[in-house]
């Protein structure tokens, strides 16, 4: 039973890290840091997956993008992307989905945990994808400045994409779970 439910999980760790290389690279550049669908995708299997496939699935697209598979923003890839001025939201994605998946799974029967985990995880990437820039600009960005390029023009397109994940997520989760061994815990909220 161990040995099924391995494979079970190798292959949905798979195919979401198949969907999330073919969904993440389409993005509109607005500057030094682009519009992705990166975020969607790590809210979205963050929300349905556990804390021990959900980041296995982000480092998966992490890893294929450092080997230069053309998966990051604007089908980039390689390691000049991952330690380039945002890289820093590249692995704060990871960060993203193992806080994210947490805490959805440890408040598992409350559906209001989902979006503030999202934004949770959302601050994280913010946070070290900011920092991450501001040390690699080397003192040529001020935090204002840097605030500016890199969190404000994306706060209402995150804001969308946390509401359609959520969305999306209060549908797909219960799908996943009912498949799954654990498939009997309730999915509804109780207060």
């Amino acid at each position: 039973m161990k040995r099924l439910q391995l494979i079970k999980n190798i292959t949905l760790i798979g195919v979401f890290t198949a969907l999330f290389c073919v969904v993440a690279p389409f993005s509109m550049p607005i500057g030094v840091v682009p519009i992705s669908l990166a975020t969607f995708m790590v809210y979205l299997v963050s929300a349905i997956f556990e804390p021990w496939i959900a980041p296995a699935i982000v480092g998966c697209y992490i890893l294929l993008g450092s080997l230069g598979l053309p998966v990051f923003a604007s089908f980039k890839g390689g390691f000049a992307v991952i330690l380039g001025p945002t890289g820093g939201f590249i692995w704060g994605y990871l960060l993203c989905a193992v806080v994210e998946s947490l805490l959805i799974y440890i408040f598992k029967n409350k559906k209001w945990m989902v979006p503030v985990a999202m934004v949770a995880g959302t601050v994280l990437i913010y946070g070290f994808g900011l920092a991450f820039f501001l040390i690699y600009m080397n003192g040529s960005y001020s935090f204002l400045k840097a605030l500016q390029v890199c969190v404000i023009p994306f706060l209402l397109g995150d804001a969308i994409k946390i509401a359609t994940a959520t969305a999306l997520s209060y549908v797909l989760r219960p799908i996943y779970l009912k498949t799954h061994p654990k498939g009997k815990v309730e999915t509804e909220e109780k207060e």
